[in-house]
C-alpha cells in the first residue's frame, strides 16, 4: 500500500512508519529526500514545468518585441485602413465593411479554437469514464471473488456464482475509509458488499454453489431440474443454478428464455456479458 504524502493525523499509520512523518502547519507530511525528484511522476512534472518556463520566456520576448513595434506607430494609426491602402485599390476603401469582415474572421477563428477545446475536453472525459468503468469492474470482480471464496463457494462454481450475482444485482464502487470498495444497490441505498455476500451465503440461493450448504456439489446433475424445460427466469420457477448453467453452456438458449420471461434487454446483456467479465 502506498504511503500518503499528507495526513491530518497518524491514527491509522503503523507505529513503525510514524517516524517518517513530520508535523508541518498542523499536518503530518511525509519526510522525503532529494531522490524523490527521480520518481517517475515527479520527474514528469518537473519536465513539464521546464517546458512551460521555456514557452513563457518565448512568449514574453515576443510580447516585448510587439510592444516595441507598436510604440513606433503614430497615435492615429488604423490597421484596417492601412491594409486597404496597402492593397493598392484606387477607390476609397469601405472601412466599415473591412472592419466587419475582419471581425467575422476573428470570431470564426475564436469559435474554431473553442470547438477544438470542447472536443478535446469531451474526448478526455470519455476516456476517463471508460478507464474508471474498467477499474470499477475489476474492483467489483476482485471483491466478489475474495468474499465468495471466503463464504465457501466451490471454486468450480465461482464464475457462475459471480455471473448470477452480477446479473441480478447492481454493483457500484464508492470510497470508504480512503479505499475504493464495491457496494450493492439495495432497496434503501448502497449496501456493503461484505454484508450482502454474508446474507446471501446464509440464504437458499447460495446452496447450489456452496458444498457444505447443500450437502455436496449440486452441479452433478448438469443444473437440470424437472423435465429441463422449466424457465429458470420465470416468476414462479426461478432457479439460479439452472440460470448459471445455461449462461455458461447455452447462452443463446439462455437469452431466449430470459426474453420469454420478460427480462429487459439491458439486464439480459449484463447477465450474458458478466460470464466473460
Amino acid at each position: 500500500m502506498a504511503l500518503k504524502v499528507i495526513l491530518d493525523n497518524l491514527d491509522d499509520v503503523d507505529e513503525a512508519l510514524k517516524s517518517v512523518y513530520q508535523q508541518v502547519d498542523g499536518k503530518y507530511v511525509l519526510d522525503l529526500d532529494d531522490s524523490i525528484k527521480t520518481h517517475p511522476k515527479i520527474s514528469a512534472l518537473n519536465s513539464a514545468f521546464e517546458r512551460q518556463k521555456t514557452v513563457n520566456t518565448d512568449l514574453k520576448n515576443k510580447l516585448t518585441e510587439a510592444e516595441t513595434k507598436i510604440e513606433e506607430f503614430p497615435s492615429d494609426f488604423d490597421p484596417v485602413e492601412y491594409e486597404a491602402l496597402k492593397s493598392g485599390s484606387g477607390d476609397k476603401p469601405d472601412l466599415d465593411e473591412i472592419r466587419r469582415v475582419a471581425n467575422e474572421q476573428a470570431e470564426a477563428k475564436a469559435q474554431r479554437k473553442i470547438d477544438k477545446a470542447n472536443d478535446e475536453r469531451d474526448d478526455a472525459k470519455a476516456s476517463h469514464e471508460t478507464a474508471t468503468g474498467k477499474l470499477n469492474s475489476r474492483i467489483i470482480d476482485g471483491d466478489l471473488t475474495s468474499l465468495l471464496i471466503e463464504a465457501g463457494v466451490d471454486p468450480d462454481n465461482l464464475t457462475v456464482a459471480k455471473a448470477a450475482l452480477r446479473g441480478m444485482n447492481k454493483f457500484t464502487v464508492e470510497e470508504s475509509d480512503g479505499k475504493d470498495v464495491a457496494m450493492v444497490e439495495g432497496q434503501y441505498g448502497p449496501t456493503s458488499i461484505k454484508e450482502f455476500i454474508k446474507e446471501w451465503a446464509e440464504g437458499p440461493h447460495a446452496k447450489p454453489f456452496i458444498p457444505d450448504a447443500s450437502g455436496g456439489n449440486s452441479s452433478g446433475n448438469g443444473g437440470k431440474g424437472g423435465t429441463g424445460t422449466t424457465n429458470p427466469w420465470g416468476k414462479d420457477t426461478r432457479n439460479i443454478t439452472r440460470q448459471g448453467d445455461l449462461i455458461s453452456k447455452e447462452p443463446e438458449k439462455a437469452k431466449r428464455m430470459m426474453q420469454e420471461a420478460g427480462l429487459p434487454d439491458s439486464r439480459i446483456s449484463t447477465l450474458l456479458g458478466s460470464i466473460t467479465a
